[in-house]
């Protein structure tokens, strides 16, 4: 499309929209009228961004590119959204011969100012946009069946918890880190919460401060997962061993013992040597450059 053509069609879509003083529009946009600037965006995407985008292409989901007009040349500047206007062509070049773009018509008509605009919302396009967080997304979870969602569910209506809405020192019964809570439940299901809750509430964490926090998530998960047949066994063990001692305290011995290893790490080391000593078995695991390996089977 020559440069003058481009710029009659400009003209033509967007005289309504500037006549009636609009600052934004949202508008189909011929492919070949978008382009970006090099001098703040880079054109290049990795193969796994792009991958990823055109593997999850869903045009229901698919939010308007953002785009800033230049009259002089007849082509709209992508600020945001030029990964998802690349991975439209891979997808189906017929299909998406326009896109639907949100027009920034209040954008400094000199070039300069222009510029330096459309940088700074390229740069900046979500800082006014508060992070989702998984906590968030829940009831969400819930309406489209995710696995983790709905186990935690069913788990808070037989143990009573409840979920932390900021970070810091958890009062008692809230859970400690949602997102690990719920890939846990995801990954491994209700036996492995039910084994984990159940200690808990043995144990009394569940009235305690802390008591449902990661270390302890993720040691008692250990546990469930790394001794499968003796899965009763060492439940008893847990619940014997440690009956009086608050949850800060096992956290800080499993730290004190394994300082050079993550603080969820070390717990799960300490309670495993607990384990272990008790039953009179073979640790699962051995320390190698402080990481935990899971022992090889002869």
């Amino acid at each position: 499309m020559e440069k003058n053509e481009r710029i009659g069609i400009m003209g033509g879509m967007l005289m309504n929209a500037r006549r009636e003083g609009n600052t934004r529009i949202i508008m189909r946009v011929p492919v070949d009228m978008l382009t970006i600037d090099s001098r703040y965006q880079t054109a290049v995407r990795t193969e796994r961004d792009m991958n990823y985008l055109v593997k999850n292409w869903d045009e229901h989901k698919l939010l308007p590119l953002t785009v800033v007009p230049h009259d002089e040349d007849g082509l709209f500047y992508i600020v945001d959204g030029y990964g998802r206007k690349t991975a439209s062509q891979l997808v189906d070049k017929e299909r998406y011969k326009e896109l639907e773009c949100m027009i920034i018509l209040d954008a400094p008509k000199n070039p300069v100012s222009r510029l330096q605009f459309e940088a700074e919302q390229y740069a900046f396009q979500n800082r006014n946009v508060a992070m989702m967080k998984p906590l968030h997304t829940h009831g969400a979870g819930r309406i489209l069946g995710d696995k983790g969602v709905l186990c935690l569910d069913s788990m808070q209506k037989k143990y009573g918890f409840s979920y932390a809405r900021q970070q810091g020192q958890r009062m008692p019964g809230v859970l400690g880190s949602y997102d690990r809570w719920k890939r846990t439940a995801a990954s491994y299901g209700k036996e492995c919460m039910e084994y984990i809750l159940n200690l808990c509430q043995d144990l009394r964490y569940n009235g305690q401060s802390n008591g449902y926090a990661t270390p302890i998530l993720i040691a008692f998960k250990d546990a469930w997962l790394l001794f499968p047949k003796h899965r009763s066994l060492t439940a008893g063990v847990i619940a014997s061993r440690y009956r009086g001692v608050s949850p800060a305290v096992l956290i800080s011995n499993g730290v004190a013992k394994y300082p050079m290893l993550d603080k969820s790490l070390a717990v799960s080391m300490y309670v495993e040597d607990g384990i272990c000593a008790d039953l009179g078995i073979e640790h699962s695991r051995e320390l190698k450059n402080s990481k935990a390996v899971k022992k090889e089977v002869v």
